[in-house]
């Protein structure tokens, strides 16, 4: 999906103006201007399109300019900017107080809905990652400084982030973390990769909700039920602590964060490529948590914690963390420990299988090791790994031989 603004662009406070077109595609956001440029970047640029609507470039750094062809005479100078405002014109990145900025996420309105049997209700409070305890609420549209759900027409739930900021560009940098943090938490609540659709500025100096784009958006983003991991009407009044605790997970063991929910959406990776990047995540992890040196003692002190249903999935510790440090060290040095073409075409297969299940066995480690930092029990994740809702997250899936080699 592209969209493109075409119209007359100039700098605040300048009288020149020029043609260009902003363009967003493919997860790039840029602006083309019709002119020699000698600048190397511009905090703001305003826009204005032929049938009026107003446009602010955010954050705007030159990537290249080419210069008059024979037949234009015209230059052409190409931007890369940070995000693009519909709907109004900000002349300086000092001027505006009390911003708010409202995310629209895919599948968040079928997160909160699915399961319930009426619209979430209620306000609920929850600490803000800096610090400052804010409300997060539902069905509350009242302005004020928090982070919320609320609730808006066609079923369509945004999140809100208030904030007392006088620099645009600082209160930007400080709201991406809000954005990607709450992307990864929906991602690992749904089990599946949640992006942001669009975000609207709001401020009491706008008299109207402007629209603002920023490079990876996706409005296209397709969303599962049936990959829900926890709902949320069952989570609902634990949603403060829940918060907390992913804001320092975040903080703290971000590379668990990312490569988990990186693989929820990756394919066509071999498996080796996969159980590495797992494999590192739980050895840093165990590193930083435990203060362990090796691999294997890690993967032996993370499955002694475990209930006891995920430790039967895991297998039993010796065997299981063997295996997968051998095939850990294979993946990392490229010395299996005996070539290829000494395996007969069973033989092969079956060692395919064992690294595909060394490779979800791993993945269901992530998974309980970020539960359990998030403060569910034993009994809770045990009940998850039971539920026929949830439970195909913690289980082996079975794979036919057939689709082996």
């Amino acid at each position: 999906m592209s969209r493109e603004f075409s119209g007359h662009w100039y700098a605040p406070n300048s009288n020149e103006r020029y043609g260009g077109k902003a363009i967003h595609q493919n997860s790039t956001l840029r602006l083309i201007l019709w002119k020699h440029d000698n600048f190397i970047n511009y905090d703001l640029l305003l826009g204005e399109t032929l049938d009026g609507i107003k446009l602010t470039a955010i954050l705007c750094n030159r990537r290249h300019q080419h210069h008059p062809n024979i037949e234009t005479f015209i230059s052409e100078t190409t931007f890369e900017i940070s995000a693009l405002l519909i709907g109004a014109h900000i002349h300086s990145l000092n001027e505006l107080s009390e911003l708010g900025i409202a995310f629209t996420f895919s599948g968040l309105h079928q997160w909160l809905e699915y399961g319930a049997k009426e619209k979430p209700p209620g306000q609920i409070e929850v600490h803000e990652y800096l610090g400052r305890r804010i409300p997060f609420s539902l069905h509350d549209e009242a302005r004020s400084e928090r982070t919320c759900f609320e609730y808006h027409e066609k079923s369509n739930y945004v999140v809100s982030f208030w904030q007392e900021e006088k620099k645009l560009g600082s209160f930007l940098n400080h709201s991406y973390f809000t954005e990607l943090w709450m992307s990864d938490f929906l991602s690992f609540v749904t089990q599946q990769k949640i992006f942001t659709r669009d975000a609207s500025l709001r401020s009491p100096r706008l008299r109207i909700s402007t629209e603002m784009i920023k490079p990876y958006y996706n409005k296209n983003a397709s969303f599962d039920d049936g990959r829900i991991l926890i709902q949320f009407h069952k989570i609902q009044d634990r949603i403060p602590s829940l918060w907390e605790e992913w804001c320092r997970l975040e903080t703290e063991y971000r590379p668990l964060i990312h490569h988990h929910i990186k693989h929820l959406t990756t394919e066509q990776l071999e498996v080796s490529d996969i159980f590495l990047d797992l494999a590192i995540t739980v050895e840093f992890y165990g590193r930083k948590r435990f203060s362990l040196d090796k691999f294997e003692p890690i993967i032996n002190r993370i499955w002694e914690e475990q209930p006891e249903i995920i430790r039967n999935f895991l297998g039993k510790k010796s065997s299981f963390s063997k295996s997968a440090r051998l095939f850990r060290n294979e993946c990392a040095h490229l010395t299996p420990q005996k070539p290829v073409n000494r395996y007969n075409l069973d033989e092969l297969k079956e060692l395919q299988l064992k690294q595909i299940h060394l490779c979800w066995k791993l993945n269901i480690l992530c998974k309980t090791i970020i539960l359990s930092e998030l403060g569910f029990s034993h009994d809770e994740i045990s009940r998850m790994a039971l539920d026929p809702q949830t439970t195909n997250h913690f289980q082996i899936p079975s794979i036919n031989s057939q689709q082996l080699i």
